[in-house]
């Protein structure tokens, strides 16, 4: 996750490090990129002993004009999951807003996938796998499936 150094606010931080992140991995053979985002149902193993480890404080992103903690981001923000469930889903609708230079973009929203141009993503929702590192792979599928060529 790219650590927002400058940023202010939740918005702030799409637009000033999410964005030109994304932007910094796209050469001129990238036809799609694929935003893939970590789950965390109440009942997985990974959350209960998140919560066992502790919690970090909570902050409610809201539409995004909310302050970023001055608190760590990996160790304060993130460790608490709740604020991970609520920036995950904000993040997702934020990166399909972009163009892209024209690019696919598709970015998992929990079960669901949103997308910045019109795509059969019927292979692909609605997803139960919590992991990204699963769906990782169903998104590699559907790609292939959709006879992107890769160089």
């Amino acid at each position: 996750m790219v650590r927002p150094t400058s940023a202010h606010t939740f918005r702030d931080y799409v637009s000033q490090h999410l964005v030109p992140f994304v932007e910094s991995q796209i050469t001129t053979t990238v036809t799609r990129v694929d935003a893939i985002w970590d789950t965390y149902p109440e009942e997985n193993l990974k959350t209960l002993t998140h919560q066992h480890r502790g919690l970090g404080p909570r902050t409610k992103i809201g539409d995004g004009h909310t302050r970023i903690p001055k608190q760590d981001w990996n160790t304060g923000f993130l460790k608490n999951t709740d604020n991970k469930k609520e920036l995950f889903p904000f993040l997702s609708k934020e990166l399909v807003k972009q163009d892209l230079g024209g690019r696919l973009l598709l970015s998992t929203n929990l079960r669901s996938v949103f997308f910045n141009k019109q795509q059969d993503i019927s292979g692909l929702q609605p997803c139960n796998d919590t992991e990204g590192d699963t769906r990782i792979l169903l998104h590699l599928a559907h790609a292939a499936n959709q006879v992107i060529r890769f160089p």
